[in-house]
């Protein structure tokens, strides 16, 4: 059509940048110009452009209008503070919102991912993927945790989908650049890329039916703990032994799904009754209050105390 593309460099199919895209025979306030993009470019993918003020770009059958409001606001760069120990649980539903890579300043915090576990201190950075069925716990040393928070939607690696874990190193460059000011621009989504793209061929990968199937299952014994696996099974449209196969694929148990459960209701009770401990460890089943202590702490992160002062209760 007699557009052209000046100055594109393109780096072993990981990233390009556009400097400049226009028509020789488009007038000057109709030329689009982007300063810098960074993604993924696969077998099959393509450039869409148009003079239009809008670049699209296409992953095979995804197509993204790089420039529009939408795209702009699918990444969330922040320092996230708490002066005392947090939890986040997206355990069942839709698990995380977006993708996320982070970095721990202060105190220290813990991921757990089925039968995975992530253990973080300041300095070290992590990612977590969208739709991730997981828990967070964070805790001050001293007065506070905090963390950079860099929320994004778009990934460059198809169809593989990278798991919870800690990054590996080779990206902190890139990663300070974005830290320094937190501003969603285009040179902190190129660096952002960059950075994915310098640790990609380290990463893990995992399957992502494997997690929604387990995440399925999660959602079914957390609103009723004591329904037996074959029911669980049944309602997930599975057989019980595909079930178990997939749980222990990814390390996780029947019996740490429904502990979870339980000591997500003992939470409930602590922070809204009076009840002793005693008289919910027995109220949810369990052999002994000790043995519930020692659970619940193992899940949460907290002792039933902890949890009780925390809630003024």
């Amino acid at each position: 059509s007699g557009y052209k593309l000046r100055d594109v460099r393109s780096c072993k199919g990981y990233c390009c940048i556009f400097h400049r895209i226009s028509s020789p025979a488009a007038p000057a306030d109709e030329q689009v110009s982007v300063s810098l993009l960074f993604y993924h470019l696969t077998d099959g993918g393509a450039i869409y452009y148009t003079i239009k003020k809008q670049v699209i770009f296409c992953d095979y059958n995804r197509r993204y209008a790089l420039n529009s409001q939408e795209f702009c606001s699918s990444f969330r760069f922040v320092k996230i503070t708490f002066n005392r120990p947090h939890q986040t649980d997206r355990l069942t539903g839709e698990g995380s919102p977006t993708n996320y890579i982070g970095q721990l300043i202060t105190g220290s915090a813990k991921l757990v991912c089925g039968g995975k576990t992530v253990f973080l201190l300041p300095g070290e950075p992590f990612f977590i993927p969208k739709g991730c069925n997981y828990r967070s716990f964070w805790y001050p040393d001293g007065e506070t945790v905090s963390w950079y928070s860099l929320g994004f939607d778009l990934l460059p690696f198809q169809p593989e989908i990278p798991a919870l874990q800690k990054l590996p190193a080779g990206g902190e460059e890139h990663l300070n650049r974005i830290f320094a000011g937190l501003t969603v621009c285009a040179d902190t989504i190129g660096h952002l890329y960059l950075c994915l793209s310098s640790v990609s061929d380290r990463m893990e990968y995992e399957n992502p039916g494997k997690q929604s199937l387990t995440a399925h299952a999660a959602g079914i014994i957390r609103s009723d703990p004591t329904l037996r696996m074959d029911a669980v099974a049944s309602a997930c449209g599975v057989s019980e032994s595909t079930l178990y196969s997939r749980m222990r694929s990814i390390g996780v148990t029947p019996n740490v799904l429904r502990q979870r459960a339980l000591c997500d209701r003992a939470s409930e009770l602590l922070s809204t009754t009076d009840k002793s401990v005693e008289d919910i460890s027995s109220l949810l089943g369990f052999s002994s209050s000790s043995y519930f202590r020692k659970v619940f702490r193992s899940h949460t992160g907290m002792t039933p105390r902890e949890v009780r002062k925390k809630r003024g209760v």
